[in-house]
C-alpha cells in the first residue's frame, strides 16, 4: 500500500496541471476543491452567518498584527475535529492566509481517529499515512507537494498558552463542554444527520472551511 501511494505521488508530479495558487495541491484534491468553489453561492445563509463570526475574528486579529489560533472541539476528537483541522489547514494554504494556526482537541483522548473519516479525506484527494504517537493511532495527511502534513490524532490537552490566549477562538462542533472558560468561544454544530454519511459530512466541512478562508482572508 505504501509503495502504491509513493508511485501515485510520483505519477501525480507528471499529471499536475498549473494552478492559480502558489501551493501545488495534488491534482485529485485540486479538482475536488474546484468543485467546492462552485458551491459557495448555495451555502445556506445560517451557515454563512456562523462562518462570518469566525472570519471577523480572524480579520480583526490579523489587523492587530497578532497570530490567530482556531481550536476545534469535539467530545472524542475523532471525526468532526480531524476533518475540520485538515480542511482548515488546506484552505489557509490554498488561499495563502499566513499567521493562522489550527488545532483540535476533545474531552477525552481514549477513542481513536475514525478510519472512515480518513477514507473520506483520501477520496477527496488527500494522501494519508498511518503512524502512531505513543499507544494512539496517528495519521499524517498530505494535501500538496512539498508541504508538511497535518498530523491528526485524538488528544484532550493543548499547550496552556493556546488554551488561555485571547487570540484563539474555540469552535465547538458538537455539544461537548470544556473545563476551561475561554474568552472567545463559538458553538458551531456540524449536524451530521442533516448532511448524510461521513463522505457528505467531509464535503460539507470542506466547503465551509474553503468558504471561510476565501471570503475572510484579507
Amino acid at each position: 500500500m505504501r509503495v502504491l501511494k509513493a508511485c501515485g505521488l510520483i505519477l501525480s508530479i507528471f499529471l499536475f496541471s498549473s494552478s492559480t495558487v502558489s501551493v501545488r495541491f495534488y491534482p485529485n484534491l485540486n479538482h475536488f476543491i474546484n468543485g467546492l468553489r462552485k458551491e459557495y453561492s448555495v451555502l445556506p445563509q445560517e451557515r454563512k452567518d456562523l462562518l462570518k463570526q469566525i472570519g471577523l475574528f480572524i480579520k480583526q486579529k490579523k489587523k492587530e498584527g497578532k497570530p490567530v489560533s482556531l481550536v476545534f472541539h469535539e467530545k472524542g476528537n475523532h471525526q468532526l475535529t480531524p476533518l475540520s483541522e485538515v480542511w482548515a489547514n488546506a484552505a489557509k494554504a490554498y488561499y495563502r492566509v499566513p499567521g493562522v494556526e489550527v488545532y483540535s482537541m476533545g474531552k477525552s483522548s481514549e477513542s481513536e481517529v475514525k478510519r472512515d473519516a480518513i477514507r473520506s479525506l483520501e477520496k477527496s484527494g488527500y494522501i494519508a499515512y498511518r503512524d502512531s504517537v505513543g499507544s494512539r493511532r496517528l495519521f499524517r495527511v498530505y494535501y500538496a507537494f512539498g508541504e508538511r502534513p497535518v498530523r491528526v490524532y485524538t488528544k484532550s490537552k493543548l499547550r496552556r498558552s493556546v488554551l488561555e490566549s485571547d487570540d484563539a477562538i474555540h469552535i465547538f462542533l458538537d455539544d461537548s463542554q470544556s473545563d476551561f472558560v475561554f474568552s472567545n468561544a463559538l458553538h458551531y454544530p456540524i449536524p451530521d444527520q442533516a448532511f448524510g454519511d461521513i463522505e457528505a459530512v467531509n464535503r460539507q466541512i470542506g466547503l465551509e472551511m474553503m468558504f471561510l478562508f476565501a471570503h475572510f482572508r484579507e
